[in-house]
C-alpha cells in the first residue's frame, strides 16, 4: 500500500500500526476510516487526527451506511 510505505518518519508510528490493520475488502468500519483518516493527514488536513473527527466519521457510517453487506461480505460491488 502507497500510503503504508510513505509514513517512515519516527513520529508516524500511529500511522503505519493502524494502516497495517486495514483489510481489504473492508470488513468493519474502521478499515475504512483508518484509511480516510491518513489519507486526510497526507492532504495536510490535521483535523482527521482528532477523536472528534472519528466519533463523527463512525457515527456518518451507521446513519447512512456505505456498504449493503458490512460484516465480512465477499460480495464483488463492481460486478453488480
Amino acid at each position: 500500500m502507497i500510503l503504508l510505505n510513505e509514513t517512515t518518519e519516527p513520529e508516524n508510528v500511529l500511522a503505519s500500526k493502524e494502516l497495517a490493520s486495514v483489510d481489504i475488502p473492508f470488513r468493519i468500519d474502521e478499515d475504512l476510516f483508518y484509511l480516510r483518516k491518513w489519507l486526510f493527514y497526507k492532504e495536510g488536513k490535521e483535523f482527521a487526527t482528532s477523536n472528534d473527527f472519528k466519533n463523527h466519521f463512525l457515527h456518518f457510517l451507521l446513519v447512512k451506511p456505505i456498504f449493503k453487506h458490512r460484516q465480512g461480505s465477499q460480495r464483488n460491488i463492481l460486478r453488480n
